[in-house]
């Protein structure tokens, strides 16, 4: 696993690019080859990715601003220990299945308040392997794009805090693979320290 770090410029590539999650994804994936599903965060002022290979072609990341800086993530991975304390930051699309009747398929519903958001958070530590010493939601936001002819509407939530790991290997897991939906769109990605 790699982690890259992207430091973004003031240029019009970049504002455009942070105006739509559908833009940015297209800059990250093009950054690699293949199909492979690369997790990605926008943190003020950079462009965070987790992937299983180093980007192939940095070059496409120009229009947001510097090279890319990628460094082996394994180690640090491989680091993470259960009982430990770490900070963390998650910025997620926090949402859930609403039941419907009849056993119908749930609809899913936006967290809409920051109560329902952090009960969000609270089971995806759960399942996750680690648990929740604080936590506070240091942004939400709702993101509008257009995709294929269709408006998706995102509401993203960036949760900061500590956590403490009861299961190192699925919390690993966690941060390589991503927690919860539109992970494609800049959420899911879950970085401790």
């Amino acid at each position: 696993m790699y982690i890259t770090q992207i430091k973004l410029n003031n240029s019009r590539g970049a504002a455009h690019a942070l105006a739509s999650p559908q833009v940015m994804h297209a800059i990250v994936e093009s950054c690699f080859e293949g199909s492979s599903r690369n997790l990605w965060r926008v943190d003020k002022t950079s462009l965070l990715i987790v992937s299983v290979c180093p980007p192939s072609n940095p070059q496409a990341a120009r229009q947001l601003g510097g090279l890319p800086v990628t460094k082996d993530y394994a180690p640090y991975l491989a680091a993470i220990a259960d009982d430990r304390n770490y900070c963390f930051r998650l910025c997620a699309n926090a949402v859930q299945s609403k039941p419907q009747a009849h056993g119908q398929r749930g609809k899913v519903a936006v967290c809409a308040t920051s109560d329902a958001q952090r009960e969000w958070m609270q089971k995806k530590a759960e399942k996750h392997g680690f648990v929740l010493d604080a936590v506070e939601i240091t942004e939400s936001n709702v993101v509008q794009f257009r995709r294929q002819n269709a408006k998706v509407t995102l509401q993203l939530t960036t949760f900061e805090g500590i956590l403490t790991v009861q299961d190192h290997i699925r919390l690993v897991q966690a941060m390589t693979e991503g927690i919860g939906r539109a992970k494609a769109y800049g959420a899911g990605l879950l970085t401790v320290m």
